[in-house]
């Protein structure tokens, strides 16, 4: 069974854009009435953030995959070599039983 790791970065970005997106909605929800210049600047700024930490959790995913990526080729390259080398000395040492034998 294969082990999962958790990013608890991407965890805790994915929290933040969360409520952020609740406050935003809160804020439309409660502004029927026309919006100020002072709300609109508010809510562009917000839209910023969530967008800018939206930017920044697509990265930190990007980079834990890469990650991840790399240490499984790792991890594959080093069985390999390691049946490789098993593979080897069985050989070696069946060859050497059979030349007991005779």
């Amino acid at each position: 069974m294969q082990e999962v790791t958790v990013n608890p970065e991407a965890i805790l970005i994915t929290v933040i854009v969360f409520l952020l997106l609740c406050v935003v909605y809160l804020l439309m929800k409660s502004g029927n009435k026309k919006p100020s210049d002072h709300s609109d600047s508010s809510l562009k700024l917000i839209q910023e953030q969530m967008m800018h930490m939206s930017k920044t959790l697509d990265n930190k995913l990007s980079d834990s995959s890469k990650m991840m990526s790399d240490n499984m080729n790792k991890t594959f390259a080093t069985s390999t070599k390691i049946a490789e080398q098993s593979n080897k000395r069985i050989e070696d040492i069946t060859k050497k039983l059979t030349q007991l034998e005779e």
